[in-house]
């Protein structure tokens, strides 16, 4: 099977059977249907927090400009492999915007 590409217009959502809880700055998930946790790091963590409502990877990005020092091209460079990572393992779901509003 094929993977997709991971657009920009990509709507993402986070996969909702996952129970967090904060560690100091930290995000510790835990999938109880795989036996899998997971640790999300302060930036990782504020990643997964603004992805509470569906965003697309732009609206993500753009986001995380306004508190980043980091331009949309290079957000968009450093958060898609993140992005992509937790889609491999189902953290994520992803829909193209247009199918998404279908």
């Amino acid at each position: 099977m094929k993977k997709q590409a991971l657009t920009e217009s990509c709507l993402l959502t986070r996969q909702p059977d996952l129970m967090s809880t904060p560690l100091d700055q930290d995000l510790i998930m835990m999938d109880m249907n795989r036996g899998q946790y997971y640790s999300l790091n302060v930036i990782a963590r504020d990643i997964w927090e603004r992805l509470d409502t569906p965003l697309t990877l732009k609206t993500l990005c753009h986001s995380l400009t306004q508190k980043y020092a980091v331009d949309d091209t290079t957000c968009l460079e450093d958060v898609r492999p993140f992005v992509e990572h937790l889609i491999d393992m189902g953290l994520l779901c992803t829909a193209e915007q247009d199918e998404a509003l279908a």
